[in-house]
């Protein structure tokens, strides 16, 4: 393959290339559905091509679903928001007792 945009013209995937990715869009108006896809080609040394096929979907409107669904994932949404606080609360408080503790007057010294 052959990129003639390039000059002097020559191939986009060489012996350097490790992998080539092409993902496109798609639309389902019927579920109002929105889903990426992804084909990923990993090419080893010996020019042998491992595919990978990978969606990924989403509803355009979350909150058309039934109130079992909504409260279930409402449910989880908190969970996850309580546990991103939790790791940020810990790790802001980590870094100001290394400050504190940090030796000399260059401050910045304690976080290498």
């Amino acid at each position: 393959l052959w990129c003639a945009a390039q000059n002097p013209p020559r191939p986009w995937v060489g012996e350097d290339t490790q992998r080539v990715q092409i993902s496109f869009p798609t639309y389902n108006a019927e579920y109002g559905l929105m889903t990426m896809t992804g084909v990923n080609m990993f090419i080893s040394r010996g020019m042998r091509i491992q595919t990978r096929i990978e969606m990924q979907s989403l509803w355009m409107d979350p909150f058309a679903v039934s109130w079992g669904e909504l409260i279930k994932m409402l449910v989880c949404d908190f969970i996850w928001l309580a546990m991103l606080v939790y790791v940020l609360v810990t790790e802001i408080q980590d870094i100001v007792h290394a400050l504190k503790v940090g030796e000399g007057p260059h401050w910045y010294n304690t976080l290498w």
